[in-house]
């Protein structure tokens, strides 16, 4: 959560997934949904159900963590190119 230690057991982290590196952010993505919880070493896996990419393909990855309250420290971001597996 301090962008420098894995966080285990994080939940509420929404994602959104485009199939394109970078992706054109006026299109809906093509796949998001909820993580369900990091494990014991901070990681998370996204289960894509609707890409059109394979393995070894990159797209965009947005992952958003936030309790709701504008402004608030606990609201973090992050949005990469990632490879699928």
């Amino acid at each position: 959560t301090d962008g420098a230690t894995p966080a285990a057991g994080l939940s509420g982290i929404r994602w959104a997934w485009w199939d394109a590196a970078p992706p054109d952010l006026s299109l809906a993505p093509v796949d998001s949904g909820v993580a369900a919880a990091t494990d014991a070493n901070g990681l998370f896996s996204v289960g894509l159900q609707n890409t059109s990419l394979s393995s070894g393909n990159t797209g965009t990855l947005l992952v958003v963590i936030s309790d709701g309250v504008a402004g608030s420290a606990a609201n973090k971001a992050f949005c990469a190119p990632v490879e699928v597996t």
